[in-house]
């Protein structure tokens, strides 16, 4: 065990239970200073979505509404309990010593078979809170991350199938705090480099959950429709994992950046250019795929033109790739009519 995070998960856990115990001699403003404390050092490690520092903001939140810290109580109430519903914190005490056991962003490395019972057991005990429990969707996802670093593949997927309708079921599909639930896991499944379905089945919920919601402007949505592409990018550019799959996510996690922000947005125009650089990577190009990569180039041509203007390097770029496309793909009237638009055969002279 390493100590250095042994002790600050034991200083943080003394310091919540001092907090409690505050709470329950009702010495409020006493368990305000320890509890701060406590949430701090777990946010080290953990975001605001995990347990481990959940479990500490529901303590502090009552420490904050009986001391009349009305304001920031009901700010931290909208966010903390749509991630994690009150009755969550009820007779869990047993279920959360096992769970956090089961933390694979702690640099605390137990046995195979402690952690993988660690993890079992807290399902166990989940089962009485009820399928469509938040804790019974989070013992799934634990298991499931234990698998998939055990290299235990077959049960991953579908742990993570439940965990997923288990969270949907609790909070709500249209939550906006469940994408969030998903895209921690999501991330450690993709930087683990094991298998790859998990990470996928994970991120095309992200997108479904995404598309469902998404309204213009919305920088939540953007970010982490921007976060499933990039990992969809990672993926094309370094696995074997099904290519058909990933491009059909990518494209859907592109239209979603688009409904958040619109196509003439920079980040978006450079998402499409790495769209179309992966759409068009086979050698032979059917006749269906160059037909969809044209209608892409002239999506991307005209949202540049709107951005950087017709004469600029972006748009003359983009310009040179398309006609060479056109050109590869035997349609040299269309070649000629972009070199023309786009002026590139005198600007080669």
């Amino acid at each position: 065990i390493d100590d250095n995070y042994r002790d600050l998960e034991s200083e943080a856990r003394y310091l919540d239970l001092l907090g409690r115990v505050y709470l329950r001699e009702k010495k409020y403003f006493d368990a305000l200073e320890p509890l701060q404390k406590a949430i701090k050092i777990e946010r080290r490690t953990f975001s605001d979505q995990d347990w481990e520092v959940a479990e500490y903001l529901n303590d502090y939140y009552e420490a904050l509404a009986k001391t009349n810290h009305i304001k920031e109580a009901g700010h931290l109430a909208d966010t903390l309990y749509k991630s994690w519903p009150k009755k969550s914190f009820s007779d869990t005490q047993e279920w959360s010593d096992l769970i956090r056991l089961c933390s694979l962003k702690r640099k605390i490395y137990y046995d195979r078979k402690t952690q993988k019972d660690n993890a079992l057991e807290a399902l166990g005990l989940a089962m009485v809170f009820g399928e469509n429990d938040v804790r019974y969707s989070e013992s799934n996802i634990r298991l499931a991350l234990l698998d998939d670093r055990f290299g235990d593949y077959k049960e991953t997927g579908p742990l993570l199938e439940t965990a997923i309708r288990s969270r949907e079921n609790a909070l709500g599909k249209d939550n906006p705090f469940l994408v969030q639930a998903l895209e921690g896991p999501a991330k450690i499944l993709e930087d683990s480099h094991r298998d790859h379905e998990p990470a996928f089945i994970l991120n095309n919920e992200i997108v479904s959950l995404l598309e469902g919601s998404v309204k213009p402007d919305d920088i939540n949505a953007f970010e982490s429709a921007q976060t499933v592409a990039g990992y969809c990018k990672n993926m094309l550019a370094s696995s074997s994992f099904d290519r058909a799959k990933l491009l059909s996510l990518y494209d859907r996690a592109y239209k979603v950046m688009v409904r958040a922000k619109g196509v003439h947005n920079k980040t978006v125009i450079d998402c499409l250019c790495d769209f179309i650089y992966f759409k068009k990577e086979n050698v032979f190009y059917p006749y269906k795929t160059a037909s969809e990569v044209s209608a892409l180039y002239e999506q991307l041509l005209k949202a540049e033109e709107q951005v950087y203007g017709i004469k600029s390097f972006e748009v003359q770029e983009s310009a040179k790739e398309y006609a060479n496309f056109l050109e590869q793909t035997k349609n040299e009237s269309e070649a000629s009519r972009v070199q023309t638009t786009y002026h590139l055969n005198n600007a080669a002279k």
